[in-house]
């Protein structure tokens, strides 16, 4: 699908697609606890 080897800046394009995949991993997870900890407090 795509030829890693004709983008320009691959690798800064690389590791950004990593940091994205990364931080989507690590904000999620935290979000949903302070969501449901907000829920139960106010309940």
């Amino acid at each position: 699908m795509y030829n890693l080897d004709r983008i320009k800046n691959q690798k800064l394009k690389m590791s950004l697609g990593v940091f994205t995949a990364f931080s989507i991993g690590v904000i999620i997870p935290i979000y949903a606890i302070i969501f449901q900890q907000k829920k139960t407090a106010s309940g």
